[in-house]
């Protein structure tokens, strides 16, 4: 079933990789600023020979800004050099970076994997799942560490989310009710912009940026931006015949489009208004003026949802339904995350792109 995916706030999904000013230069385009992502290679092979060994030489310098060395030779390119060394831009959104981190693309086109649209949607099915007699189970796994904190290994952790999709005792993937759920990436769009990035931190007397200011902490992203539209598709292949092989006809529920729909809007809804009263505790105002008009757009019919990095602790968990059925269980998640936390606020920071004052990663089905 082919459906749309609208994004409300930037999306940003890296490829584990960056680039510096040595990658890219400045320019314009219809009156917008925007970053131009360079082939050094072929760059290097249009300079005339006297200025190659130059060239070299000042790519070994950290500071070596791509942007000024093309104003200084721009005469001695051939006609149309710069064209050809563009890769693809970005709208730059904000001040001229050092170093951003990169969108997934292919072709130098971004898009949102399906593994991420799919992971959210787990996520989201697990949340509707778990009741109380799970999180004593649950409970049950913790150990005391040597610093005396609470600790779960890992692998205790992921057999407990797997237990819930599986009814082999093993575990099994092909066991699994969510082989049968496929989820292809998006279609690609032309453009991604870069965004500011940094966090803000919950605090005794309110809120603060981290690191105390603005600037301290602060990090570049490419990202797909707000309002773009994209088309994926969502398969569900299961049958009777398997379903009862794989004795998971209690859960075959979970198996269509209404009821993820349902389980998206739900996890979605107790997230906002989560965040809500996060924003309200701390004062942060323009969190909560997102987050209240986030809620008027997440319908059971297009739920919204929160997908890619950034998007913190709660929207990839089940964190929120611990916190809900068993508190004392949810202070030993806090302890034993291995993050910087205090007891009275976990999460206590919220990634924020700073030129829209709005958090990560929210998108609308549609």
């Amino acid at each position: 079933m082919k459906l749309n995916v609208s994004t409300i706030s930037p999306v940003h999904v890296g490829s584990g990789a960056e680039y510096g000013s040595a990658e890219f230069y400045k320019a314009s385009f219809k009156g917008e600023n925007v970053l131009v992502r360079a082939d050094i290679n072929h760059l290097f092979m249009m300079l005339p020979d006297d200025l190659k060994d130059e060239f070299v030489i000042q790519l070994e310098d950290p500071n070596f800004k791509l942007h000024s060395f093309l104003k200084q030779i721009k005469t001695q390119l051939p006609k149309g050099g710069l064209g050809k060394i563009r890769l693809y831009f970005s709208y730059l959104k904000g001040k001229l970076p050092d170093n951003v981190q990169e969108h997934i693309k292919t072709s130098n086109l971004a898009y949102i994997p399906g593994t991420s649209i799919k992971g959210s949607i787990k996520t989201a099915i697990l949340y509707d799942m778990v009741e109380n007699k799970d999180i004593t189970r649950l409970d049950r796994l913790f150990r005391r560490g040597r610093n005396g904190k609470p600790e779960i290994k890992k692998w205790d952790s992921q057999n407990f989310t797997d237990d819930f999709f599986s009814s082999d005792k093993n575990r099994k993937p092909n066991t699994s009710i969510m082989r049968f759920l496929q989820v292809t990436d998006t279609s690609p769009i032309n453009r991604v912009s870069v965004y500011s990035v940094n966090s803000v931190k919950a605090g005794s007397t309110g809120w603060t940026w981290y690191r105390h200011s603005i600037e301290h902490g602060k990090t570049f992203i490419e990202a797909i931006g707000e309002n773009q539209e994209m088309s994926f598709e969502i398969n569900l292949n299961q049958t009777d015949e398997l379903i009862q092989n794989l004795r998971l006809e209690y859960m075959e529920d979970y198996l269509s489009l209404d009821r993820i729909r349902e389980c998206i809007y739900l996890f979605s809804q107790d997230l906002i208004e989560n965040e809500i009263e996060f924003s309200q505790k701390y004062n942060i105002d323009f969190l909560e003026r997102f987050y209240e008009s986030l809620s008027s757009h997440n319908t059971q019919k297009n739920p919204v949802m929160n997908i890619g990095q950034g998007t913190g602790f709660l929207a990839s968990t089940i964190g929120l339904k611990i916190r809900e059925l068993d508190k004392g269980l949810y202070d030993k998640v806090r302890q034993a995350s291995g993050r910087k936390t205090y007891p009275q606020e976990f999460p206590k920071t919220r990634k924020v792109v700073l030129e829209d004052n709005v958090p990560l990663g929210w998108v609308k089905l549609v």
